[in-house]
């Protein structure tokens, strides 16, 4: 059984104060950061759906996530830094405006059939994980541990998982029955930028992170929330 529900995305904006330095550099064509003005748009994008696991990557729209107003017939084009890292990379819904938070946004409603939650298991199951980018910036699912002095250690995780097996709970009523599988439908996000007035113009991303979860939805009507 998979809890399936409407993704939503809440977009949270920290800011960052980088410490100036002197230094010499250039970037590529493609690497550079972009800066950006307060409510410019910004673009996420995603890389293939990958598993330490089965070490075989697909496309992330093998699955049928939400994908409206995305051609998936077409690649994105791709910029220096995306050729030189050999990907292929697709376009998503998601779409975010610089300095502009949202909350409780929904992406899609979507009622899957068997087949489509079959292979929404397999993969759970198989660990795959979901590689978005943003600028350039790869996603990375934040992971807190609790130190021997009681403290909060704070490490990144490269993307984040389609959802989980929840191989703790005793619900099998028999030897080989499957343990419950959850779809991760809702994703918080959170930008992190830096601005410095006294060098440059704009905003440049430094951090892209995401919360995900998984809700179980009970509608009560029909009203359309978008």
């Amino acid at each position: 059984k998979i809890n399936l529900g409407s993704p939503r995305v809440l977009l949270v904006w920290l800011g960052l104060m980088g410490a100036a330095v002197n230094v010499s550099a250039f970037y590529l064509p493609g690497v550079a950061p972009t800066d950006y003005s307060i409510g410019d748009k910004m673009q996420v994008k995603v890389e293939a759906l990958t598993s330490v696991k089965t070490q075989l990557p697909y496309e992330y729209y093998v699955l049928p996530f939400c994908h409206d107003g995305v051609n998936l017939q077409a690649t994105d084009a791709l910029n220096l830094g995306e050729v030189l890292k050999g990907s292929r990379i697709y376009e998503t819904p998601y779409i975010f405006h610089m300095g502009m938070d949202e909350s409780c946004k929904i992406l899609c409603r979507k009622e899957y059939d068997q087949e489509e939650i079959q292979a929404f298991e397999l993969m759970i199951q198989e660990e795959y994980r979901v590689n978005m980018m943003m600028d350039n910036l790869p996603i990375a699912m934040t992971i807190f541990t609790q130190m021997d002095d009681g403290t909060n250690s704070k490490t990144y995780e490269v993307g984040y998982p389609i959802g989980f097996a929840d191989n703790e709970e005793e619900v099998a009523t028999k030897k080989d029955d499957a343990k419950p599988v959850f779809l991760f439908n809702h994703l918080r996000f959170t930008i992190l930028y830096n601005e410095d007035p006294g060098q440059r113009e704009g905003r440049r991303m430094v951090g892209f992170e995401v919360e995900p979860f998984s809700v179980q939805h009970t509608y009560q009507n029909t009203v359309d929330w978008d």
